[in-house]
Formats: structure tokens, sequence, C-alpha cells
């Protein structure tokens, strides 16, 4: 093996640990507070091996959000296999709109760490939040009204409360008000969605 096909494997691991670390510091401190020397410290390495990776800060933290934020909702969009797609989008506010995801730290969703960055500072961020936001409205669309004219209009509607719903939530801290925030926007999710739902619906177990 020659000394550049050895060095492949170890470039993006590092590239790799560079991005989650930048997505880590986006959830809890945005877009644009964290530096590269904070996330070249979170790995271990100087600032100067930055460039190897990426031309800019920018691009870093705009890879980093588009990178975690399309996981976080390929999975979540992934656990709601429940055959009745009403059943489908109470699971998926349910999940989204709990103390548990208002807790999270490196599952938390970083759009509403992200939302006041990408008003203030536009592009790349403002493209890679467009791009993405666009991508999961579209999949929550399919997912929990597959067919309909207006399902678009219904998956935007809902994320917008469930992503406003947890912003205001994280911002209020832990307490009761945080809490009654979270339960007023599972309760206005579930009025649009026509439903009284007592407990989350199960998701059906793929075989």
């Amino acid at each position: 093996m020659n000394e550049v096909a050895r060095a492949r494997p170890r470039w993006e691991t590092t590239h790799e640990r560079i991005r989650e670390a930048a997505a880590n510091l986006i959830r809890h401190r945005g877009l644009v507070a964290p530096s590269v020397a904070d996330v070249m410290n979170a790995v271990g390495h100087t600032v100067g091996g930055f460039y190897a990776h990426w031309p800019s800060r920018a691009a870093l933290f705009a890879e980093a959000f588009a990178d975690r934020t399309r996981r976080l909702w390929t999975q979540l969009l992934g656990t709601a296999t429940q055959p009745d797609p009403t059943d489908r989008a109470v699971w998926i506010v349910r999940q989204y709109l709990s103390r548990a995801h208002r807790d999270a730290d490196i599952e938390g969703c970083l759009f509403p760490s992200v939302l006041e960055d990408v008003a203030a500072h536009g592009d790349p961020y403002r493209a890679s939040l467009t791009q993405e936001l666009e991508r999961f409205a579209d999949g929550l669309a399919r997912t929990i009204a597959p067919g309909e004219a207006d399902a678009r209009k219904r998956a935007l509607g809902l994320l917008s409360l469930m992503i406003g719903g947890v912003a205001l939530a994280r911002a209020t801290g832990t307490g009761a008000l945080s809490k009654e925030i979270l339960e007023a926007s599972r309760a206005l999710a579930y009025a649009a969605l026509d439903v009284k739902p007592e407990r989350p619906p199960t998701p059906r177990t793929k075989k």
C-alpha cells in the first residue's frame, strides 16, 4: 500500500470527526459563535490542519448542519412504521415535541439552534437550511399524507409548529413553562391532524 492510500483513511476519519464536532457545537451555540479553534480543539488538532479539509469556516458549518440534520430527520421518519398515515404523523409529532428530544445532545435537531443565525447572516447557511427543509418537508409529506394534494402544505405546517415549539421549549429551560410549551404544541398539532391520541401509536416492527 502506498503512502497516499494509507493517508486517505486517516484523512477521512479526521474529516468526519471535525464535521461531527462542528455539529455538536452548532447544537448548543448556533452557527456563528463557535470558532475554527473551538472545533479543532474539540478533536485535539491545531487550527493549521483545518484547511486541509475545508476552504472556510462557513463551508464547514454549512456542511455540518446539513449532514447532521439530514441524518437525524431520516432516522425519525424511519421510525414511523405504523400502517396508518395519521398514526405515523402522531408518532413523529410526539417524538419530536418531547422533553427527551428537547434535552437531547448529539441526537437533538439543529433547526431550532440556527434560525436566528441564518436569518441574520444568510448564505451559505440559508442555502443549506433551505435545501434540508425542502427535503424533509417532502419526506414528511410522503410519510403522513401519501398521495394527498395538500400533503406538502400539511408537512410544512407541522414542521413549523414542531421546530418552533422545540426552539421555545429549549429557550425557556427545563421548567414548568418549557413543559407547557411542548404540551401545547403537541395539542395544536393533534388538533390540526384531527386526532386525540391518549398514547403514542406503536410502530410496526419491520420483518
